[in-house]
């Protein structure tokens, strides 16, 4: 039968009472394995439906019982892959599931399908507490944190994290791994063993295992001890300390206060058995004293006996011995018995003590609602006094509404007749009004007609006076007429002479235009050129050279990278920056410039809050940023439509661009210098 263990494991103790002793050198319950969470987080526990489990006072179930665990987690079976287990202690069986430690626990059972919107900081506050407080491992905690530090506080299975960890103890236990022996959720154990067992803490102390007397040097009586550390039902907080309340007490609770209730009254039948051994003990020794009185008197007046009397007397006072042992073991359960009804009695006299209190507490109690009841009855003396004042002046109105009805009556009839009157009168209205407004859209089309008429006859007499001015300006313009037709013949001629002198103009001008395009075809290409020849002949050493226009300068960017980083980091970094911000540079698509007037003519400026210099400035500093600005104003100078690099003609002296007579005049020097030095 499962829960049993083999007979050769404690030799001379019944294999039941092995099983009970084993454990108490194997396994061990902490002082106080977990630190309940501060009362601040009631609500947050609440919310996630764990204030009862944090609450729950696991001391109900008696004194801790190690022997009880252990057997529970020596007997567990379960089918692989399945959650739910058995076990048995004492020979009853016992379910452990993550379904019947939640009933045990008062844990949440199945997980709601909708959880309030948005982060409760109560909530997050006490998912936080209550993970450091029970979840042991470090890795589901720190997982656990997460979850809650990122609101998914009610997604967690609570429930499920707690059956884990058990269900890895006992796996700890089964597999003997544990080295201090300490058994973490024993207390939570032995409560899953009391809601379905709970006649296995209400046995007799012979059928736990527990010896009730002194039997040798090395042994101690428990019994005492158990009932004297026994918690009460008085010496439990209430509910309402605890935080929990009394109309959500479960099937559990009340069945650990009928237990109470029993542990804490005297045990009648102990104490007459052990006073029923004594009375046996106390009549074999007077009938042994007897036996060795009356041998006694047989032996000292015949001295000269026979040997089978001696023999006789030998064997009484061998019962007197024996006799004697049993007296004296009777003498020690009665100072056990002694003990314990002593012991019992403290416990009463307490319990009688804080009856009293308590008495004393109703009684006061009971004066205050006295005094209470003897104010109700005044106060409900004087609502009679104006209750009987209210009716009279009830039927004084009653009278009156009848009164008003009668008169309200009367004037409902005279009122219909009004609105008879009234109706008739509104007829008549109306038809006036229509009338009325007829008229009145009549009136309004004649007065607009006279106004249109009064209009146009305004308008005739302008256009008369306007007629007759013009009139006269014509008559003197006909006479200027005559005068300048003169001087137009004259112009005439002149005209025609500047016509011909601007077609030769013209014809000057087309051939110069055409002259100049060539010219400065033939300068571009030999600019052209000059620049191919300086790219491939000249080093940055010389003040007249080419420089390439919105391209920055590698070594300038490596030196800037050098003095924020590591030189070996800052080769590598500086590539790959200086080449990111030039592909930046020429996108054209990309344009950080906006347009102001300055003295009436618009000017491009660097939008300095541009997303990107701005990132640029604050990771890479001062000085790259510059590089990249000026490299942005050189684009944007020589080739804004393309954004690609222009070379140009460049005096590094002076830092300013270089003409052609210039570029010219350093080639020959440079190729006189050559010659001569051939």
């Amino acid at each position: 039968m499962a829960g049993t263990a083999p007979a050769g494991a404690y030799p001379c103790i019944p294999p039941a009472e092995a099983l009970a002793q084993r454990p108490r050198a194997i396994l061990l319950f902490p002082a106080q394995p977990f630190a309940p969470p501060s009362a601040a987080h009631d609500a947050g526990l609440r919310a996630l439906d764990l204030l009862h489990f944090a609450r729950l006072d696991l001391s109900v179930s008696g004194a801790p019982r190690p022997d009880l665990v252990a057997e529970l987690i020596a007997n567990y079976r379960c089918k692989s892959g399945s959650d739910r287990g058995w076990s048995s202690v004492r020979g009853k069986q016992i379910e452990v599931s993550s379904k019947a430690l939640a009933k045990a626990l008062c844990l949440p059972g199945r997980a709601r399908s909708r959880f309030p919107a948005g982060v409760d900081p109560a909530v997050a506050s006490a998912a936080q507490e209550f993970t450091k407080v029970y979840i042991l491992q470090r890795g589901v905690k720190d997982a656990a944190l997460r979850a809650v530090g990122e609101g998914r506080a009610h997604d967690i299975d609570w429930t499920g994290l707690i059956w884990r960890q058990v269900m890895v103890e006992i796996k700890v236990f089964l597999a003997n791994q544990s080295t201090d022996r300490v058994c973490y959720h024993g207390a939570h154990l032995q409560r899953l063993i009391w809601v379905q067992r709970p006649e296995l803490f209400r046995l007799p102390l012979e059928e736990r295992g527990i010896d009730r007397l002194v039997v040798g040097d090395n042994q101690k009586t428990c019994w005492e001890a158990d009932n004297m550390h026994r918690p009460t039902l008085f010496q439990l907080r209430p509910q309402e300390e605890r935080g929990i309340n009394p109309a959500a007490v479960n099937e559990n609770q009340k069945r650990c206060l009928e237990f109470h209730m029993q542990e804490a009254t005297p045990r009648p039948q102990q104490i007459n058995l052990a006073s029923n051994k004594y009375d046996a003990a106390s009549k074999n020794f007077d009938s042994a004293s007897e036996r060795f009185i009356v041998a006694s008197k047989n032996f000292f007046p015949a001295s000269m006996m026979t040997d089978a009397k001696s023999e006789k007397i030998h064997m009484a006072a061998e019962g007197f011995d024996a006799a004697s042992e049993k007296l004296d073991m009777a003498s020690k359960m009665m100072d056990a018995v002694s003990k314990m009804i002593e012991a019992t009695s403290k416990q009463l006299n307490a319990r009688g003590k804080r009856i009293g209190e308590q008495k004393g507490k109703l009684d006061a109690r009971a004066k205050y609602l006295g005094e209470q009841e003897g104010k109700l009855g005044a106060r409900a003396k004087q609502l009679g006094k104006q209750e009987g004042k209210l009716d009279a002046r009830a039927k004084q109105l009653g009278e009156q509404e009848a009164k008003l009805g009668a008169r309200a009556k009367q004037l409902g009839k005279q009122e219909g007749k009004l609105d008879t009157t009234a109706k008739q009168l509104g007829e008549q209205e109306g038809k006036l009004d229509v009338r009325a407004k007829q008229l009145g859209e009549q009136e309004g089309k004649l007065d607009a007609r006279a106004k249109q008429l009064g209009e146009q006859e305004g308008k005739l007499d302008a256009r008369e006076k306007q007629l007759r001015e013009q009139e006269g300006k014509l008559d003197a313009i006909t006479k200027q007429l005559g005068g300048q037709a003169d001087e137009l013949d004259t112009t005439a001629e002149q005209l025609g002479e500047l016509e011909v002198d601007m077609q030769a103009m013209e014809l000057l001008n087309s051939a110069l235009v055409t002259k100049e395009r060539e010219s400065n075809d033939e300068l571009q290409c030999a600019r052209k050129m000059l620049i191919e020849a300086l790219q491939k002949c000249t080093n940055g050493r010389t003040h007249i050279g080419v420089k390439r226009m919105g391209e920055l300068d590698p070594r300038a960017f490596a030196n800037a990278c050098t003095s924020n980083v590591h030189h070996v980091d800052a080769q590598l970094n500086s590539a790959v920056l200086c080449s990111k911000w030039q592909a930046e540079i020429t996108n054209s698509e990309w344009h950080p410039f906006r347009i102001i007037t300055v003295d009436g003519k618009p000017m491009e400026i660097l939008l300095e809050d541009d997303k990107k210099l701005r990132g640029l400035k604050e990771q890479q500093g001062e000085e790259i940023y510059h590089l990249v600005t000026k490299a942005l104003y050189e684009i944007n100078e020589y080739n804004p439509s393309g954004r690609y690099v222009e070379p140009v003609l460049w005096n590094y002296k002076e830092s300013r661009k270089a003409t052609l007579q210039e570029a010219i005049l350093f080639v020959l020097k440079q190729w006189q210098s050559h010659k001569r030095k051939r």
